[in-house]
């Protein structure tokens, strides 16, 4: 009799199982690693346009306080050195330091300079006339505020300029600084001389 050798059909369903079981690993891994999804932070600030109650209006209205003048124990606030380089990095930090006023673009705004960097700063409203400080292009000034971004301006007490404003609105962040914590260090004239 002749023998008649039958192959047995394998059956396909291994391979299926392990093509699944790849492909779920490789989803799990993706998962894990993928870093371009934007985890919303904890704390957002609420667009103006999306406040709807009274209180948060008010709340909204609410200057950011400027922070004292500095001591020399106070170590808690930035360099306006460190700032100048990224201010976006330091919002609503206090900032203190002195600095070259490069240019004055309003009553209320002028430009800082230090090491070669710039940075935008705005006078907060002086609460009375005898406060207020009356900076020039080329003075040296010790000074101290808080680092707002320009979704922050309306914060601001008191009108601004429209080109004051303009500026706020090109810069990712800028410095509002109480007057009364502007000291004019050196005059333009000596540091010239």
């Amino acid at each position: 009799m002749a023998e008649i050798n039958i192959e047995k059909k394998r059956s396909a369903m291994p391979w299926v199982i392990g093509i699944l079981v790849l492909l779920l690993v490789l989803w799990a891994l993706w998962e894990i690693f993928d870093t371009d999804t934007v985890e919303p932070a904890a704390e957002t600030v609420t667009p103006a346009a999306a406040l709807t109650s009274p209180v948060d209006a008010a709340v909204r209205m609410e200057p950011i306080p400027t922070p004292p003048p500095p001591t020399d124990a106070d170590d808690s606030q930035i360099p306006v050195s460190v700032i100048v380089v990224g201010p976006a990095e330091y919002v609503a930090r206090p900032v203190a330091g002195t600095a070259r006023v490069a240019e004055v673009v309003s009553d209320r705004g002028f430009w800082i300079e230090q090491g070669g960097q710039r940075i935008f700063a705005v006078l907060a409203q002086a609460p009375n006339m005898e406060q207020a400080v009356d900076v020039q292009a080329g003075q040296q000034v010790r000074l101290s505020g808080v680092v707002y971004d320009s979704s922050m301006v309306d914060r601001i007490e008191g009108g601004l300029e429209s080109q004051t404003r303009e500026l706020i609105d090109d810069q990712p962040a800028f410095l509002l600084v109480d007057p009364r914590n502007v000291t004019v260090v050196a005059e333009a004239a000596a540091l010239a001389g």
